[in-house]
């Protein structure tokens, strides 16, 4: 599976991350944790939360097809939402998640998982 991440505010020029996982759950922990690349460890580092804005079936050839583009924007229904005056000309489905503090804090306390906080959110 393909995954776009929008992050709530640019870091320089950047505001979404691509990339390939067989388990979106656990890859959106680690990127909560600040693993699994350079530009979540940053995002995570600032405190910048994120949203899974759009999610493809494919494998790691479409992925880098998708990356090589260099158009997070164009391939993310946040932006192109904005950029429309609020008609999305894709309507996938986007998951807000709690920041990773807010996970680790409820998790100990609900006894949930992060990916059942998140889908609960």
């Amino acid at each position: 599976m393909i995954y776009l991440l929008h992050y709530d505010r640019p870091q320089h020029h950047a505001q979404h991350y691509l990339g390939f996982t067989d388990d979106l759950d656990a890859r959106t922990v680690r990127h909560l944790n600040g693993f699994r690349g350079r530009l979540p460890a940053v995002f995570s580092e600032l405190g910048i939360s994120f949203t899974i804005a759009r999610n493809w079936e494919g494998d790691r050839k479409l992925e880098r097809k998708l990356k090589k583009r260099k158009n997070g924007r164009k391939l993310c229904p946040i932006c192109l939402k904005e950029k429309h005056g609020g008609v999305r000309r894709q309507s996938p489905k986007t998951v807000r998640l709690p920041s990773f503090a807010a996970i680790h804090h409820n998790s100990h306390d609900t006894g949930m998982t992060p990916g059942m906080l998140a889908a609960s959110n």
